[in-house]
């Protein structure tokens, strides 16, 4: 038996191949989104694009999203013409112990802090062997705010730093 196949016919199996090989790419990789982990979802207070003003001349703007099962942020500052004065990376992830909340300031290392509270919309995250800041808090009373506040001992005083963010 002599099986013929006409040029209709051969068009029409491809298109039944791409179509099942493009289902089966998208059912394979739906299941590839970004899923926060159980340990980072007290922490969603703080995804979001948030701006805050420390004086008049300088407004400071802080960037959290979900990106691989952890979340990255960036703050940066900005003076009145426009010019980056600041800016820093940062990172909160879960390393199989501890959430690390891990950040950059321009191009030096990354300073890991841990965490050291467990309560809703606040974090306190920790390294008493930094320099400065020793402490880095987050919290969130309201959903279009959050509060900052970094601390340390420095010539032996405390220094406390405070940001007041709102959601932009």
């Amino acid at each position: 038996m002599h099986v013929i196949f006409t040029v209709n016919s051969l068009l029409r199996m491809k298109l039944i191949k791409s179509a099942f090989a493009l289902f089966f790419l998208l059912f394979l990789f739906s299941g590839c989104k970004n899923k926060t982990s159980d340990e980072l979802k007290p922490f969603l207070f703080m995804i979001g694009n948030w701006q805050s003003s420390n004086d008049s001349t300088t407004m400071l703007y802080e960037n959290w999203k979900e990106s691989e099962g952890k979340f990255i942020g960036e703050s940066f500052a900005i003076n009145q013409q426009g010019d980056t004065v600041f800016s820093e990376k940062a990172e909160l992830f879960f390393d199989g112990k501890n959430i690390i909340y891990a950040v950059a300031a321009g191009d030096q290392k990354w300073v890991d802090f841990t965490h050291k509270d467990n309560q809703i919309d606040f974090a306190t995250f920790e390294n008493l062997s930094n320099d400065f800041p020793q402490r880095i808090i987050y919290s969130s009373t309201e959903s279009n705010r959050l509060f900052a506040k970094i601390e340390g001992k420095v010539d032996g005083g405390i220094v406390r730093e405070y940001f007041d963010y709102k959601k932009r």
